[in-house]
């Protein structure tokens, strides 16, 4: 395993993007994993192999890393945040299939083409125009580009006793949900962006998969977001206790449905 440093410009975006870089052991033991068949979907679709190259943007921790690895291939992983690079490259410090490159993935030099390209929850934090073009630069013609988000609803669903429980919680502190929850109903436009981008032979999946946390562990999950990190000490406190609070009101366990949207995409 070889870790590599390149810090990238600052940008509008770093002080959230870096928010994840705080606490990497918490982030590496909370955040959930995805499901199995997402990570078959990709082998399937890439037609992985012992010895071929892939490249992740945004590794964390290495939630979607292991299963990469599992197959053999030599990955190289672009992280932002120096305290989990740091934390990726010990976690595999003994697999010498793992390289670890510490910086902005738009300030990657552009020295190997891949035969995967992969992100997990992280695609978003990059200017899309700009991100795909590098990323049709860095795939080899034919590799396959897959990215894939997980978004987790609280309670399993709008109005479930978890969910009115929660959001009162949320409302209290001004972060009552303004959105509505993910459906896969944007799907197709993303596909659509990929194929203006350039890329053939675009297509998306959703899996779900379901988790159950009780209070302490629920926090433990909001300390690794971006926005509860912009909390002061102090409001993360009282917020954290409430959050307790209202998971023990139900009976002490959470339920979280995660909906999870993969896309596909071939470089010509």
């Amino acid at each position: 395993m070889a870790l590599i440093l390149e810090y990238g410009k600052d940008d509008r975006n770093r002080k959230l993007r870096t928010a994840f870089d705080s606490d990497a052991a918490n982030y590496d033991a909370i955040r959930p994993r995805y499901c199995a068949a997402l990570f078959q979907k990709i082998v399937e679709a890439a037609a992985l192999r012992p010895g071929m190259t892939c490249l992740e943007i945004g590794p964390g921790t290495g939630q979607a890393t292991e299963p990469i690895l599992a197959t053999g291939c030599c990955v190289t992983a672009v992280e932002l945040g120096k305290h989990l690079a740091d934390y990726l490259a010990d976690k595999y410090a003994q697999n010498e299939n793992l390289t670890v490159w510490q910086g902005d993935f738009l300030n990657y030099p552009e020295e190997q083409q891949f035969d995967l390209i992969f992100s997990a929850t992280a695609f978003h934090w990059i200017p899309r125009e700009g991100g795909l073009a590098k990323v049709k630069r860095l795939l080899k013609p034919g590799g396959v580009l897959a990215l894939f988000w997980n978004h987790p609803l609280p309670g399993g669903g709008v109005d479930t006793p978890g969910d009115v429980a929660l959001q009162k919680v949320y409302r209290k502190y001004g972060k009552g949900r303004r959105d509505i929850p993910f459906d896969g109903s944007s799907c197709p436009a993303y596909c659509d962006a990929l194929r203006a981008a350039g890329f053939e032979d675009v297509r998306f999946e959703l899996l779900e998969s379901w988790r159950y946390l009780d209070g302490e562990h629920y926090v433990m999950l909001l300390r690794s977001y971006s926005d509860h990190a912009k909390m002061t000490q102090e409001e993360q406190m009282v917020f954290e206790r409430d959050m307790r609070s209202a998971i023990d009101s139900i009976g002490g366990e959470l339920p979280i449905r995660d909906l999870m949207d993969l896309y596909f995409a071939r470089n010509p």
